[in-house]
């Protein structure tokens, strides 16, 4: 009986995507303006938000942009990381659409962050912080959309 556990190079990609997704959740927190309602939020964004006062300061299109992140990017994560585990066929088609989708977020952001007359405070912290969400989908297409892999003899 062939057993139905994905392979283990499928297994942490899984695991990434959840990760992502849930980050993604801090982004719809901060959208829908939590932050000024509840206080243990108010101390997490207050934390991210000393390297980051632009963030915090949230003007309209960054709002935007965090309740995108939280209200569509999670939920595609999240399905993402259900598609590798169950190596399911619309796998392919999401991975696209969320690389393309958090690609031009982030390049929105990076550009508004680098010309905002508020910059971070360590561009170090604000680099270190988004990698993943610069990296880790064109990992995610490049492990769903590679050529079949020769057996090994």
């Amino acid at each position: 009986m062939e057993s139905k556990t994905p392979p283990p190079s499928y297994r942490l990609p899984a695991v990434l995507c959840f990760l992502l997704g849930f980050g993604h959740l801090f982004d719809l927190g901060v959208g829908l303006d939590l932050h000024r309602s509840f206080a243990w939020f108010a101390k997490l964004t207050a934390t991210y938000g000393a390297w980051d006062p632009l963030y915090i300061a949230q003007p309209f299109y960054m709002k935007i942009i965090s309740l995108l992140s939280g209200a569509l990017m999670m939920p595609m994560a999240l399905a993402m990381g259900v598609g590798f585990l169950k190596r399911a066929s619309w796998l392919k088609t999401l991975v696209i659409f969320y690389t393309g989708f958090i690609t031009s977020s982030n390049i929105i952001w990076t550009w508004n962050e680098a010309l905002a007359p508020v910059t971070p405070g360590s561009w170090a912290w604000a680099i270190g912080l988004s990698l993943p969400w610069w990296i880790l989908p064109f990992w995610f297409t490049w492990l769903v959309h590679r050529p079949a892999q020769p057996p090994i003899a």
